[in-house]
C-alpha cells in the first residue's frame, strides 16, 4: 500500500513562530481531518502540502476556502471547484472548509464524492458530523505542532479526554508527593533541632557533659537526612495543573418577568423575496427560554424569514414588549477596525467583567490578545468577536444566523457548551447538524415552501446512521487495498469480512 510522507515543516509570521511540525505519514486512501484553532495555521499548512511538502512528489490539488458569490449558491461553488480539482486526477486532495455555506443535502453529496475518490484527502472543517463521517485520522494542530490521532473526530475527542484524565492523575500524584516530602522534611528538621535539647531531668548533671557529642552527632545526622529529603523535593519533575474550564453563568435581563411568557407569536405569515412567495402559512410560537432551530436547504428562505420577523410591521407577527433579542449574521461591517478586541466586546456589555473574560477565553482569545485592534484579526476571529459582543450585551434572546461558519471546530464546541446552558431564548439557523442537536430542543425545517416541525425530530437524527455507514465503507475500501498486496494477513482478511458484514446489516 502506497505511503506518503509530509516532511517536517517550520513556519513563522515575522518573528513569531506559527508551527513546527514533525514528520507525518499518510496512506493513499487516508481521510485526514486537520483541526486547530483559528489562526493556528491550518490554511497555511494546506498550502505547503500543495506546494511540494509531500514526498515522494505527488499530484496535490488544493480547493481553498470559497467566498459566497451572489451568482452561485455555496453548493454550486463547491461542486464546481471540486469538479475542477478532480479533473486533474490528483493523488492527494486538500480541502479548506468545504462545508461552509453548504446545506445538509450538499454535505451528503460531498461526503459521497469523497468516499469514491481513490486518493488521499486532507480536509479542514468545522462540521463535527462531517468529520465523524469522513475522517479516518485526525491531525490536531495545537501548541505550534501537529499530533496524529487514529479514527474520526469523535475518536479524537475520546483520546483527548483520556489524555486529560492522565494529565490530571499525574498532577495529583505530583502534588501529593510534593506535600508528603515537604511534611517529611519539616518533621526531620524538627527532630534534628530537638536532638541537642537536654531533657529537664538531666540538666546540670555530669551525664549531660559526657553525652553532648552524641546529641550533636544525632542532630547533624538529622539535618543531613532533612537536607536529602529537601533535595528530592527540589528534583521532582514539575507537573503543571491541567486547565479546568470554569462554568459561565450569564445573567438574563428580566428573567423573573419572562418566566412562562410567549415572546413571539407568528400566525399565517407569508414570507416573500420581493413579490415571490418563499414560505407560506408560517405559524409558530416562541416561549421564553425555548431553544429552537430553523433548518432547510439553501435559498429556502431561512434568513429572509428571520429578517421578516425582525423588521416587518404586520399583524401576523406579534412580539412581546419584554423581548430583547440580539441578531448575529455574517455581515461584520459594523466592527470598527481601529478599536481593540476588549473595547469592542465591553462597549455594550451588561455582564460582569469576569463573564466577559470567560467568554473571550472560551472562544479562544487569551488575555494577551485582548488589546489587539480588530484590523489585525482574521475573518474567523472577527466572527468570534461579534459573537462575544452579542453574548454579553443587554438582551434576553439570541437569533444566530449560521454562527458556526468559518469557526474552528474547537470554538464551535465551546460555543455549543455556552449556548446549551444559556438561560435566555435562542433561535438558530444552521446546517451544522451536531451543533443544532447540542443547543436546541425544537427543530423546524423548511421544505416545499412550508415551515414544519418533523415528527419526533426523526428527520434530524438520520445523519448518525449515514455517518456510520460511510465510515464502514471507507474502512472496507482501505482493507481491500491491503488485501491486494502480497503481504496481506489473515487478520486483514478477517477484518474485511467483519466490516462487510456490518455494512450489509446497516443497508
Amino acid at each position: 500500500m502506497s505511503e506518503f510522507q509530509v516532511q517536517p515543516l517550520v513556519q513563522t509570521i515575522g518573528a513569531r513562530p506559527l508551527f513546527k511540525t514533525p514528520l507525518l505519514t499518510m496512506n493513499h486512501r487516508d481521510r485526514i481531518g486537520l483541526v486547530g484553532r483559528n489562526g493556528s495555521g491550518k490554511s497555511t499548512f494546506l498550502t505547503l502540502l500543495a506546494n511540494g511538502a509531500i514526498q515522494p512528489q505527488v499530484r496535490a490539488r488544493l480547493v481553498p476556502q470559497l467566498q459566497p458569490k451572489a451568482a452561485l449558491s455555496g453548493g454550486e461553488q463547491v461542486k464546481k471547484a471540486l469538479g475542477a480539482a478532480l479533473a486533474t486526477h490528483p493523488d492527494v486532495l486538500l480541502l479548506d472548509e468545504p462545508t461552509a455555506n453548504l446545506d445538509i443535502d450538499t454535505i451528503h453529496w460531498l461526503t459521497q464524492q469523497l468516499s469514491r475518490f481513490r486518493g488521499a484527502v486532507v480536509v479542514v472543517s468545522h462540521d463535527r458530523d462531517f468529520l465523524d463521517c469522513v475522517a479516518t485520522t485526525i491531525w490536531a494542530l495545537n501548541n505550534e505542532t501537529i499530533v496524529s490521532y487514529p479514527g474520526n473526530y469523535q475518536g479524537y475527542i475520546a483520546q483527548r479526554q483520556t489524555e486529560q484524565q492522565r494529565d490530571e492523575k499525574q498532577y495529583q500524584q505530583y502534588r501529593d508527593e510534593k506535600r508528603r516530602l515537604k511534611k517529611v522534611a519539616e518533621v526531620q528538621r524538627q527532630r534534628a533541632e530537638h536532638a541537642t535539647v537536654v531533657p529537664k531531668n538531666k540538666r546540670g548533671t555530669s551525664e549531660v557533659h559526657g553525652s553532648k557529642p552524641y546529641f550533636e552527632k544525632m542532630s547533624k545526622k538529622g539535618f543531613q537526612v532533612a537536607k536529602a529529603t529537601e533535595s528530592r523535593l527540589a528534583q521532582l519533575n514539575h507537573v503543571g495543573r491541567p486547565k479546568a474550564e470554569k462554568p459561565i453563568k450569564m445573567q438574563v435581563p428580566d428573567a423573573p418577568k419572562l418566566a412562562g411568557n410567549t415572546l413571539l407569536t407568528v400566525h399565517d405569515l407569508t414570507v416573500k423575496a420581493g413579490s415571490r412567495p418563499l414560505i407560506k402559512a408560517v405559524s409558530f410560537k416562541v416561549k421564553a427560554g425555548q431553544h429552537l432551530a430553523i433548518t432547510g436547504p439553501n435559498r429556502a428562505g431561512k434568513t429572509t424569514l428571520i429578517e421578516t420577523l425582525l423588521t416587518a410591521n404586520v399583524p401576523e407577527i406579534k412580539w412581546s414588549a419584554l423581548a430583547k433579542f440580539g441578531y448575529f449574521h455574517q455581515n461584520l461591517a459594523d466592527l470598527n477596525p481601529a478599536v481593540t478586541l476588549i473595547e469592542t466586546v465591553s462597549a455594550t456589555a451588561v455582564q460582569s467583567q469576569e463573564v466577559i473574560r470567560l467568554v473571550l477565553a472560551r472562544l479562544g482569545f487569551p488575555a494577551a490578545t485582548w488589546s489587539k485592534p480588530i484590523s489585525v484579526l482574521s475573518g474567523g476571529e472577527r466572527v468570534k468577536v461579534a459573537l462575544a459582543r452579542l453574548l454579553v450585551s443587554d438582551i434576553n434572546g439570541l437569533i444566530l444566523d449560521e454562527p458556526t461558519n468559518f469557526l474552528d471546530v474547537e470554538t464551535v464546541t465551546a460555543l455549543a457548551d455556552m449556548l446549551r446552558d444559556y438561560g435566555g431564548t435562542l433561535i438558530v439557523i444552521s446546517h451544522d447538524r451536531w451543533f443544532v442537536r447540542q443547543v436546541t430542543d425544537t427543530i423546524y425545517r423548511i421544505g416545499n415552501h412550508r415551515l414544519v416541525l418533523p415528527a419526533n425530530q426523526v428527520a434530524e437524527k438520520a445523519p448518525d446512521r449515514t455517518a456510520t455507514l460511510m465510515q464502514l465503507q471507507l474502512r472496507q475500501a482501505q482493507l481491500l487495498d491491503q488485501l491486494s498486496t502480497n503481504s496481506a494477513s489473515q487478520e486483514i482478511e478477517d477484518a474485511y469480512l467483519a466490516v462487510s458484514k456490518q455494512i450489509n446489516e446497516l443497508k
